[in-house]
């Protein structure tokens, strides 16, 4: 999944560093659920415990806060529930 995150040549358009952030939010919540590894990880391994919980939670229930990040991030919650569903699907199998 990709998100529009800011460059060195956009850091004075207005808004640009704020919609990185929240596309950096996003982000996490799949890193956290497993779906995406960061790049300096040693080793790839499923998220545990808490945080797992906690991101799967966040990216598939309708809550306020999800949309508010969406928003922000100028990304449509329909697209992020998809690869978060895909993600808790795989989950079955694994």
């Amino acid at each position: 999944m990709e998100y529009a995150h800011a460059s060195s040549a956009n850091d004075d358009a207005p808004g640009i560093p704020e919609i990185a952030l929240w596309c950096a939010v996003i982000e996490q919540a799949f890193v956290d659920i497993g779906i995406i590894v960061p790049k300096n990880a040693s080793v790839q391994k499923r998220a545990e415990g808490r945080y797992y919980d906690e991101a799967l939670r966040f990216l598939l229930r309708d809550n306020k806060n999800f949309l508010i990040v969406c928003g922000l991030a100028g990304v449509k919650p329909e697209v992020v529930r998809m690869g978060a569903r895909r993600a808790e699907s795989q989950e079955e199998f694994r």
